[in-house]
């Protein structure tokens, strides 16, 4: 019994892990992790940068203590593919960095693009879709580039 609830505890904190939260001061949808820099920082920003580039994501922007880039995946709803954008951010500081994934916004082709803040009816399940791609976001971002 007491390996079934060790295990039961294991999944549910490993699947709530990764998960979009509502930024009281922001009132934006984002998801945050931090990393302890292992190495010297300039190599960490080469890394990241060069991931960012291998991962086909666009805007990369470099600047003294934070990169950040954009990026999207695709999702097909009743023949119509959608698009959800978000941006990533490194954000640095002492010795640790900080990954921030926010801005989503469903694009759909046939109507202007809408930030998941400004969704009304169906905030609920694209939140839902983004946390069950948030892993997959999340552990190609931290795929090194000597790996491909």
């Amino acid at each position: 019994m007491k390996k079934i609830l060790f295990v039961f505890i294991l999944f549910t904190s490993l699947g709530f892990s990764q998960e979009l939260k509502l930024n009281e001061n922001t009132n934006i949808y984002e998801f945050s992790k931090v990393y302890e820099i292992n190495s010297p920082s300039d190599e960490v920003v080469k890394n990241l940068i060069s991931n960012f580039k291998n991962l086909n994501y666009t805007n990369i922007i470099s600047e003294e203590d934070r990169i950040s880039a954009e990026s999207f995946y695709s999702k097909l709803i009743m023949g119509t593919t959608l698009q959800v954008k978000y941006q990533v951010i490194y954000e640095f500081k002492d010795d640790k960095y900080r990954l921030l994934i926010n801005k989503f916004i469903v694009d759909d082709k046939r109507w202007s693009p809408i930030p998941l803040e400004n969704l009304k009816s169906h905030t609920k399940r694209w939140i839902k879709d983004i946390n069950q791609n948030l892993p997959i976001i999340v552990k190609a971002l931290e795929s090194s580039p000597e790996k491909w």
